[in-house]
C-alpha cells in the first residue's frame, strides 16, 4: 500500500511540475528595440502589403545565383489581414504570415495546388519561402527575403 502512495504522491508532484512548467510566460527580445550598431531597419512591414512581389532570383551563400527559367511567373502577394498568395511556373501557393517591424517574416503553413509540370521549378521557390526568417526592403523597390542559416537570399521585385 505504501508503495502505491509514493508512486502516485510523485505522479502528482510530476504533473504538477509540468503545469507549472508549461504555464510559464514566454519572453522575447522587444522588436522596438534599439538595433544592433551598423544595421539597417528592414522597412516598414506595411509596405509589402498591396503590390505583387516578383522572384528574381536566389543568390546562395555557397554557390552562384539561381534564376528562373520563367520570368516574372513566381509571385508573392501579402495582405493585411496576414495571408500571402503566390504562383510559380507550375501551381498556386497560399498561406498566413507574420511580420515584425524588426525584420522577422515567418509563413505558417502555406498549401499549394498539385499539378504535375514537367522541368518545373516550384521546388527551389517552396523551399526558399519555406525557410525565410528575415525581409528587407530595398531603397531601390526590392524585396529581400534571408533565408534560415544564412542560407543566401531570395530577391523579388515589385510587379
Amino acid at each position: 500500500m505504501t508503495k502505491k502512495i509514493i508512486i502516485a504522491f510523485i505522479a502528482i508532484i510530476i504533473i504538477i511540475v509540468a503545469i507549472v512548467q508549461f504555464t510559464k510566460p514566454v519572453t522575447t527580445s522587444a522588436p522596438n528595440s534599439k538595433l544592433p550598431e551598423g544595421s539597417v531597419p528592414a522597412g516598414d512591414p506595411a509596405l509589402l502589403v498591396g503590390p505583387t512581389w516578383v522572384w528574381e532570383k536566389t543568390i546562395m551563400a555557397t554557390s552562384t545565383p539561381f534564376t528562373p527559367n520563367k520570368v516574372g511567373v513566381f509571385t508573392l502577394t501579402f495582405t493585411a489581414d496576414g495571408r500571402a498568395s503566390g504562383t510559380t511556373d507550375c501551381n498556386g501557393v497560399s498561406g498566413t504570415y507574420t511580420v515584425g517591424s524588426d525584420g522577422i517574416i515567418t509563413f505558417g503553413p502555406l498549401a499549394m495546388t498539385k499539378m504535375f509540370c514537367e522541368g518545373s521549378e516550384e521546388a527551389v521557390f517552396a523551399d526558399g519561402i519555406s525557410s525565410v526568417k528575415s525581409y528587407m526592403l530595398g531603397a531601390d523597390g526590392s524585396l529581400t527575403l534571408a533565408l534560415d542559416a544564412d542560407k543566401g537570399s531570395m530577391i523579388f521585385k515589385k510587379k
